[in-house]
């Protein structure tokens, strides 16, 4: 499954920074070969990114689990149902599948990003991990070809910040 993203809080196109060796692939899969390197401290354009789930995660539904987003009616995930988790959007919000529908749903299992408090209990079990590549356009002076964003150390643009990228 292929959708376009830019997962995490702030995650935003425009000009990004390479801040290392940095390959620009000719397409979105690491097969079709290197057409450019960016430089440490070069920076490009994004226009848009892609996320490909090489394998969804599976979560299985141990309680009743409301689920309540912005702009949309709740609903509830059962005992026994198994979501299928597909791509990361940001305070710690994924695009799931759930019967056959993709909702967006707060996480409600084990994740080693999110932090409850300690009497926090999970109604859902991790049965597999989901497996995601995160993608960009890059566009520089030379070329326009693909950054698998995962493998290679960048400075992102971010909505939440005014300052341009910079590596740290």
């Amino acid at each position: 499954m292929v959708s376009p993203a830019c997962p995490g809080e702030g995650c935003s196109y425009g000009e990004w920074m390479a801040c290392d060796s940095v390959r620009v692939y000719g397409a979105t899969d690491p097969s079709a070969g290197v057409i450019e390197w960016l430089t440490t401290d070069e920076p490009f354009v994004v226009e848009t990114g892609t996320v490909i789930v090489r394998r969804p995660g599976a979560i299985l539904v141990k309680r009743r689990t409301p689920q309540h987003t912005v702009g949309e009616a709740g609903y509830y995930f059962e005992p026994g149902d198994t979501v299928f988790v597909l791509n990361y959007l940001g305070e710690g919000f994924f695009d799931v599948s759930h019967r056959g529908q993709t909702l967006e749903a707060e996480v409600f299992w084990p994740w080693d990003s999110w932090h409850p408090a300690e009497d926090h209990e999970y109604t859902g079990e991790v049965l597999q991990d989901v497996q995601t590549e995160f993608w960009v356009s890059a566009n520089t002076d030379d070329v326009t070809g693909w950054v698998w964003v995962d493998s290679a150390r960048v400075a992102m643009a971010n909505s939440l910040d005014p300052w341009p990228p910079e590596c740290r």
